[in-house]
């Protein structure tokens, strides 16, 4: 055999033997592992909800009837600590004040939510635990409101769209009628299917606040079915 001859299926150098090697491969880069929801410890979890009840206990209404004329509204009036019997008695400033700080009590936890439990069932929780907590304030003795304003304001960050039109459907029937629980019911009544068709995921919870507004409108269905029930 001639020196520096090659060998059949074997790759060598003219001036010697030695089969020519080809350069590593390049390592391959490991996959990083899918990102994974992040996790709390369940008692965090349990003390935002508690934390939530109690934020939402502030009773707006009463507070500002105290500060503005040193009134308690619930010894005038219809006795309810809402928007509506606020500006019944005290104008409607302080009704649109009281409107307004009621709603987010049930939005704001509600946003923050993900932050403690990226879960969508746990936006749910919270805003059960808004409406809880203004429907039976530990300020007040586990007594307090209807819930349409904080229950409006948790869904509005459950489920924006839904909420938004009935919004519209309340303002709409208390333009006609001019009586807030009859406008209440009647909005709280679309949200469930509102929900069905936009956000199903929270439909357990629009139909756990509907319960909830329902019971605490017992009295005033009673009136309204009797022609009782007070126009603002």
């Amino acid at each position: 055999r001639r020196p520096g001859a090659r060998g059949k299926g074997t790759l060598c150098h003219p001036a010697c033997a030695t089969p020519l090697q080809g350069p590593d491969p390049a390592p391959r880069t490991p996959r990083a592992p899918p990102a994974q929801p992040r996790e709390r410890p369940l008692f965090l979890a349990a003390f935002y909800l508690l934390l939530t009840y109690a934020f939402a206990s502030f009773p707006t209404g009463v507070v500002a009837g105290v500060l503005w004329s040193d009134l308690d509204v619930r010894d005038a009036g219809s006795g309810n600590i809402g928007a509506t019997n606020v500006a019944r008695l005290l104008g409607p400033t302080l009704g649109g004040l009281t409107l307004l700080g009621d709603l987010l009590k049930g939005l704001l936890p509600v946003l923050l939510a993900p932050l403690v439990v990226e879960a969508p069932w746990y936006g749910g929780l919270v805003a059960i635990a808004a409406f809880t907590g203004h429907c039976y304030s530990i300020f007040l003795g586990f007594r307090g409101g209807k819930g349409v304003a904080t229950g409006a304001g948790a869904m509005l960050g459950l489920a924006p769209w839904a909420v938004l039109v009935c919004l519209v459907a309340w303002a709409g029937v208390f333009a006609w009628r001019r009586t807030s629980s009859l406008a209440g019911l009647v909005a709280a009544a679309l949200l469930s299917p509102l929900v069905w068709l936009l956000h199903p995921d929270q439909l357990w919870a629009a139909l756990a606040l509907f319960a909830g507004i329902v019971l605490r409108h017992l009295p005033n269905i009673r009136r309204l079915l009797e022609g009782r029930e007070q126009p603002l």
